[in-house]
C-alpha cells in the first residue's frame, strides 16, 4: 500500500466527521472537541475551533456560507467563517440525545435526526434558525436525505424501516418495511440515496 501525500495529525484523539468546504478546504471534527479547518496548499490548521464541549459528531456548510456543527454536547452550533477568522452565531439544543445527522432543505430549511427518535425541522427568519415542527420516529434516527419534490427519506433502523415523508403534508407518504436486518436497511437507504 503507497503512503499518504499528507498525514494530518493536528487532532489529539479520533477523528468522527471530515468535509469539503465550498472553498475547497478540509474541516475535521474529532472527539478531542476541535473543529479544525486546514489551509488547502499546506494542509496546516488555518483555523481551530473548539466551542463545543463534547465530540463532534457532524458537520456541513449551508448554501449561505456558515458552517454547522453537532456534538456530543446535543447541540448544534452555527458558525460563519472568514478565512482564518470565526463568530459562533447561534446554539440550538433541542435535541435530549446524540444528534447523527444534518442536512439543508432546497427550500433552505435545516434538519436534524437523532437517537432521542426525533427529527426537527429549523426555519430561518431574521438571520436565525427557529425550531419550525417535530415529528417523532419509532425509534433512533440515523440518517436522513432529501430526494424529489418535497419530500425527505429517513430511516427507522429500530424497526428496519424507511419511510418517505411530504415536508409540506407534513405526513408519512410511503414506507419500504420488512427490510430483513438492520445492515440490509442500511444498504437500501444507501442505495435510495445515490438514486436521488
Amino acid at each position: 500500500m503507497k503512503n499518504p501525500i499528507h498525514k494530518l495529525t493536528n487532532h489529539t484523539s479520533y477523528v468522527y466527521c471530515l468535509y469539503i468546504l465550498n472553498d475547497g478546504r478540509l474541516v475535521s471534527g474529532s472527539d478531542d472537541k476541535s473543529i479544525i479547518i486546514y489551509n488547502k496548499n499546506t494542509y496546516q490548521p488555518d483555523l481551530i475551533i473548539k466551542e463545543h464541549n463534547s465530540y463532534i459528531s457532524y458537520i456541513i456548510q449551508l448554501s449561505s456560507g456558515e458552517l454547522v456543527t453537532s456534538s456530543g454536547d446535543i447541540t448544534i452550533k452555527i458558525f460563519i467563517i472568514k478565512e482564518v477568522q470565526y463568530e459562533v452565531l447561534q446554539t440550538l439544543n433541542y435535541h435530549t440525545q446524540y444528534i447523527n445527522k444534518i442536512i439543508e432543505l432546497k427550500d433552505k430549511k435545516l434538519v436534524s435526526c437523532s437517537d432521542d427518535s426525533s427529527i426537527i425541522f429549523y426555519s430561518k427568519d431574521n438571520n436565525e434558525f427557529t425550531k419550525d415542527y417535530q415529528i417523532s420516529t419509532n425509534g433512533p434516527c440515523y440518517s436522513t436525505i432529501q430526494i424529489k419534490g418535497n419530500e425527505i427519506c429517513y430511516s427507522d433502523y429500530q424497526n428496519n424501516t424507511i419511510h418517505f415523508y411530504d415536508t409540506l403534508e407534513r405526513k408519512i407518504k410511503a414506507s419500504i418495511s420488512e427490510i430483513s436486518n438492520y445492515h440490509s436497511c442500511r444498504a437500501l437507504f444507501i442505495m435510495i440515496s445515490k438514486d436521488f
